[in-house]
């Protein structure tokens, strides 16, 4: 069953993709299928590839021409970004310190460990309340438990014995009430010092508020909970991710995007690379005398995350510039930058840096990268949820008249991911030009910004450019991480002796991307490729991103997946029919 109901959905996948769907045809706040998201924004891109041909966009056919052995050759077209040279136990050719973004395909001059672990400290993995879970335990709908809101606490707040949170105003001390909660935002810490009784976080669309709102008067407004909130609920352990000491690439190893993000996450800028001297660092579309067709801009949203280019560094993590357990480093838009070069070398992906929660740096970001810079799509990471401080719709909404085709696709990991149409007034002399872009507002877990780009902007880029699509999933079977196993192995006498055959369950509304990697199966099992399906898949967790190498997609209908079973797996960086 589950392998029929896996090749219908990959056939309607790309079926579908043709299809031109009434973009006002729901509504924008309810989530949508993951198959009539990707027609939508194909549709959209279609749209936007005639736009430009009508306004003389350049496209130019002599650039295609020149480019045309690099579109046609995968070596061709590494060898024009970057040339590696291999390392095999011993170190061969110049080892150089490089800009962590512009190491992509080069080879590590060495073994890089975590020098710390990740998360610094316990944060919460939603927008919500953080609460005592004891308290909660009675309660229900009949029996809602009500509790006082004594403070709010955002991703990037300062939290600790210094700093006074806005409860106990009125006298009573709350370091041990559990009738209190404080509204916390995703990736914000838990106030372990001043609230060491706040032990989970229970989601902001599961409590009834009651004014006044606890942004607007903290410490007098109260919230309702309808059902127990288990301890530990929704909340991110410290060192729950990468632990101090963990590889995060080998030397010898060819540096990836996925390591890129790791590694950024860390606090890294710059890397140790082995590289040969005569051989260009990347691919200088000057040097060819050429311009890319497209325009992309990266943007990452969150008063919380560092900018890595601004802090100086020795090759070594700048942690130690700067390590306040509150701030991140931006680690999504390398990651997303590099995974679309890898992609195609010739996209122009301009990083556009860091930009505060507030709604007029948000504006003058995306309208300084659609009119300034003049980026055909825009991505941006975070801001899309439900949180106060999730700002990226209204503005492009609100501030600068976008058109939001979707908000929110039944997807996991990636539920509130977001595409919208924007056109502005370009000066352009004295008649002013209509600028088109593209808007992809991607969530800010980690994995969630992977999974999107995967499969929501990738299509788009791909029919965008007029090329052929990307290959369909490969039909594989499906396996379970066995921890210890380094090999990911699967041999037929492990197979008879796991007795009943293991598995996972899913959201049956959702369709579902697992983060796996390819596995030897030695009985070669029918013939088909096998898969090991991770068994962690926390969207904030970049560790388990590194250990990866495809996406497992499980649709719409399927409550579980059993090991032995038919499942669609994509690598993680798309490939293009040739």
């Amino acid at each position: 069953m589950l392998h029929e109901i896996c090749i219908s959905a990959s056939q309607n996948c790309y079926t579908k993709q043709t299809a031109e769907l009434d973009c006002r045809s729901r509504s924008h706040n309810a989530p949508i299928k993951y198959v009539d998201a990707v027609s939508r924004a194909v549709s959209i891109a279609k749209e936007q590839r005639l736009l430009a041909d009508s306004d003389d966009y350049p496209l130019k056919d002599e650039i295609k021409a020149k480019l045309s052995y690099i579109g046609t050759d995968d070596r061709a077209a590494e060898g024009a970004y970057c040339v590696t040279t291999a390392i095999a136990g011993r170190q061969t050719g110049v080892v150089r310190r490089i800009p962590l973004m512009d190491a992509l395909h080069k080879t590590a001059a060495h073994t890089i460990k975590a020098p710390h672990s990740t998360p610094k400290a316990d944060t919460s993995a939603m927008d919500g309340f953080a609460v005592c879970s004891s308290s909660t335990a009675n309660a229900s709908p009949k029996h809602p438990v009500r509790l006082r809101v004594v403070s709010i606490i955002a991703a990037g707040d300062k939290v600790d014995a210094e700093q006074e949170l806005d409860g106990a105003k009125d006298g009573q001390t709350n370091s041990q009430a559990t009738d209190i909660c404080v509204e916390i935002m995703t990736g914000a810490r838990f106030p372990r010092r001043a609230y060491p009784q706040l032990d989970a976080v229970v989601k902001v669309e599961d409590v009834a508020r009651h004014e006044p709102d606890p942004w607007k008067r903290q410490g007098e407004a109260y919230i309702e909970i309808l059902a127990h909130v288990r301890k530990n609920q929704n909340k991110r352990d410290a060192a729950s991710d990468i632990v101090k000491g963990d590889p995060m690439i080998h030397a010898g190893q060819k540096i990836e995007p996925k390591h890129i993000m790791a590694l950024a996450s860390l606090g890294f800028n710059e890397v140790n690379v082995a590289e040969d001297e005569t051989a260009p660092s990347q691919l200088d579309l000057r040097v060819l005398g050429l311009s890319a067709e497209w325009k992309i801009g990266v943007v990452s949203t969150g008063s919380e995350l560092i900018d890595l280019n601004s802090l100086p560094t020795n090759g070594h993590s700048v942690d130690k510039y700067r390590a306040a357990e509150e701030t991140l480093p931006n680690s999504n838009g390398p990651y997303i930058c590099t995974a679309l070069r890898k992609l195609d070398p010739r996209q122009r992906v301009l990083y556009l840096g860091v930009v505060k929660d507030t709604e007029a740096a948000l504006e003058e970001s995306f309208r300084d990268a659609i009119l300034r810079q003049g980026v055909d799509v825009l991505i941006t990471t975070g801001g899309v949820s439900m949180g106060k401080f999730d700002l990226v719709k209204p503005v492009v909404e609100n501030r600068m008249g976008g058109k939001v085709i979707f908000h929110g696709v039944k997807v996991r990991p990636g539920l509130p991911v977001m595409f919208a149409w924007v056109e502005l007034d370009e000066p352009n002399g004295a008649r002013p030009r209509r600028r088109r872009t593209a808007v992809f507002g991607l969530p800010g877990n980690p994995l969630a910004t992977a999974m999107a780009l995967r499969f929501f902007v990738v299509p788009y880029l791909t029919v965008l450019r007029g090329e052929l699509p990307l290959i369909r999933p490969i039909i594989c079977t499906a396996r379970f991480e066995q921890r210890g196993d380094a090999m990911h192995t699967i041999s037929s006498d492990q197979e008879r002796s796991s007795g009943t055959p293991r598995s996972r369950r899913k959201p049956e509304h959702l369709r579902v991307f697992w983060l796996a990697r390819w596995c030897n199966v030695v009985d070669g099992h029918n013939g088909r490729p096998a898969v090991e399906i991770l068994e962690e898949q926390s969207s904030y967790k970049v560790g388990n991103l590194v250990q990866a190498d495809c996406w497992v997609e499980v649709p719409e209908g399927v409550q579980s997946v059993s090991e032995g079973e038919i499942v669609m797996a994509h690598p993680l960086s798309p490939v293009k029919n040739s």
